[in-house]
């Protein structure tokens, strides 16, 4: 018999039934009540890196400057095997959602670099995703701005790089 996840089930039981009522009306569990909060803010609890699932390890592809993870020594290409007490191996979810949570709290990981094995404790801060990370002149005409993502902030961030 296959094992079932039971918050799986009531997530889709609820938003069956709820998609009967009208198309206008929605349901978020707590992951998705995460995930429009730092979609539409750009701001979250966490450590501060962009990061993809690759296997059984989560992969460090960039870590934010002066963030948590940057603070404690993450480097971009840094495979995350273990957070806290939890092999990423066994651990088939959402892995990075064990990387967020409440200020301050303190955060153990096992990682591998150039195929040593490392550890870091990581505390969690909150992280402000900046929606234009970059801009520049490249000559008298032309600007340059790169805009990494679409939140609240958006519009402000690029007008003042248009300005500046």
């Amino acid at each position: 018999m296959d094992e079932i996840n039971p918050s799986e089930l009531m997530d889709k039981a609820i938003k069956s039934m709820l998609a009967d009522l009208d198309p206008y009306t929605n349901f978020f569990n707590e992951q998705d009540a995460i995930k429009f909060k730092i979609n539409n803010t750009g701001e979250y609890t966490g450590i501060g890196a962009m990061m993809t699932r690759k296997e059984d390890k989560l992969l460090i592809k960039e870590p934010y400057k002066g963030y948590p993870a940057d603070k404690a020594g993450l480097k971009a290409g840094d495979a995350i095997i273990q957070i806290g007490d939890v092999m990423l191996s066994d651990y088939k979810e959402d892995a990075s959602q064990l990387l967020k949570g409440v200020k301050n709290t303190k955060v153990d990981v096992k990682y591998i670099r150039q195929g040593k094995t490392l550890s870091a404790q990581i505390i969690l801060d909150e992280v402000d995703i900046n929606a234009v990370p970059f801009f520049s002149k490249i000559d008298h005409k032309t600007g340059y701005i790169v805009l990494s993502t679409f939140t609240s902030k958006t519009t402000k961030e690029t007008k003042e790089a248009i300005e500046q």
